[in-house]
């Protein structure tokens, strides 16, 4: 006889195939979620410290002047946890007496891969959109006095092209950002879509190299390790489609540090007359980016990201990073002011955009849910591996009057997951476009 199921064993079923059918969050940094227990509210902000930077002083063991001293600052980003998503199910009496097996074939398989889909979906969003498109969209509104939802983040580097073929070179660019970044070679992984991995497997083959790893992308027609970088492949990687401003005049009025830091910062440009998209890159002839530990100038242009839609005619434009020239976070080798910015690639391109990514440069946070007491049954679970906390709700709807009951009795159930997403270091993430 089968065993009727309970809400406990349909959450962890659906716990442990939510996380199969993750790629991308079951690689980010989930240690946040500890920081939010059951008490937290929907939009809670917690504040991530990033590591401090010093000045470092050749100076013969002199202890310098005040003057030229250099104040350890210590910085942080805001993590908020606004965003739920929901999967609303009714089932009848006789759905409720199979084996979770049964149960979990029919019905929970493809609803959670599905949410899963979303989840990776709402964090490619803040890499190649910065959220605009669907994590800020998703974040639950406190009333009329709620505050927006805070910035997502970001990427911080673009390499290929739309309509351009991937090669190892392209990913081997994407590396060498991460590395001119100190990001640390440790937890590094890479997200393509599938029409980059057929790109970059069917590359691969051709290449003379270990037989045994070729003949495994032979079989399987994926690339897994390449660059010291875990490869894996999801549809759910966003598109991106670039504004129509193709330049910016870069006016001598645009702020830029010479000491501290700030995670976002603007620039002043001339009335602009086409429209800017959020995560479109704009790089500036001779401003290069700075390594944050050794601040040597690198090959690398540093690359701006607007994080916000702008339309015709604005004269700011918001972007990350901040421009800083000097002190322990400088990140530019000169100043933008009174340059021209240029957009990577073409007006209007688009297309579905891979990443590759340290483990620390995205935080993911997911806080216990209430499980209703006046609910017939309700249950929450966390995975004791990567932080990810599902709810499941369950209540006997006697009279089939719930929507989707199609007017007979039977079991009216919901899904939950709340969480946050915060890119903590832009400069740890890389966009490949192709």
């Amino acid at each position: 006889m089968a065993t009727t199921l309970t809400s406990q064993t349909i959450t962890n079923e659906a716990l442990l195939q939510f996380e199969n059918y993750l790629v991308v969050a079951k690689h980010a940094d989930w240690s946040y979620s500890k920081e939010f227990d059951k008490t937290s509210k929907i939009g809670q902000t917690k504040y991530i410290r990033r590591p401090v930077l010093a000045q470092v002083q050749i100076n013969n063991l002199a202890y310098p002047t005040a003057a030229t001293a250099g104040a350890i600052a210590e910085t942080q980003v805001a993590l908020q946890v606004g965003t739920t998503l929901t999967v609303p199910m009714t089932f009848s009496d006789t759905d409720m007496t199979f084996r979770i097996q049964d149960f979990s074939k029919q019905f929970i398989t493809t609803v959670v891969e599905q949410m899963a889909a979303y989840f990776d979906l709402s964090i490619c969003d803040a890499v190649s959109n910065a959220g605009v498109n669907y994590f800020n969209q998703g974040a639950i509104q406190l009333g009329s006095g709620a505050t927006a939802p805070q910035y997502s983040g970001a990427s911080g580097w673009c390499v290929g092209d739309y309509g351009t073929a991937i090669t190892s070179d392209t990913l081997l660019n994407a590396k060498q950002l991460l590395d001119d970044s100190a990001c640390p070679k440790s937890d590094r992984y890479g997200v393509l879509t599938p029409l980059a991995m057929r790109q970059i497997a069917n590359a691969q083959i051709t290449l003379y190299n270990n037989q045994q790893k070729i003949g495994k992308i032979y079989d399987s027609g994926e690339l897994t390790g390449f660059a010291n970088i875990a490869w894996g492949e999801s549809q759910s990687c966003a598109n991106h489609t670039n504004g129509t401003q193709a330049t910016l005049a870069v006016g001598a009025g645009t702020p830029v540090l010479t000491t501290g830091w700030a995670e976002t910062g603007s620039l002043t440009v001339t009335a602009t007359t086409g429209a800017i998209k959020a995560g479109d890159k704009f790089t500036v002839a001779g401003v290069y980016w700075v390594n944050p530990l050794t601040q040597a100038q690198t090959s690398n242009l540093i690359q701006f990201t607007a994080i916000a839609d702008c339309a015709i005619g604005v004269t700011t434009v918001p972007v990350s990073p901040s421009p800083i020239t000097g002190g322990a976070y400088r990140n530019c080798s000169t100043t933008p002011a009174s340059k021209t910015a240029t957009l990577k690639g073409s007006i209007n391109a688009t297309g579905q955009e891979s990443f590759v990514f340290g483990k620390k440069a995205i935080a993911l946070a997911a806080p216990e849910l209430e499980t209703p007491q006046g609910k017939d049954r309700s249950a929450f679970v966390r995975s004791d591996d990567t932080g990810i906390a599902v709810r499941y709700i369950r209540e006997y709807d006697s009279i089939g009057a719930a929507p989707g009951s199609s007017g007979a009795p039977g079991w009216v159930t919901r899904l939950d997951l709340f969480y946050g997403c915060k890119i903590v270091r832009p400069e740890w993430v890389v966009t490949i476009r192709n």
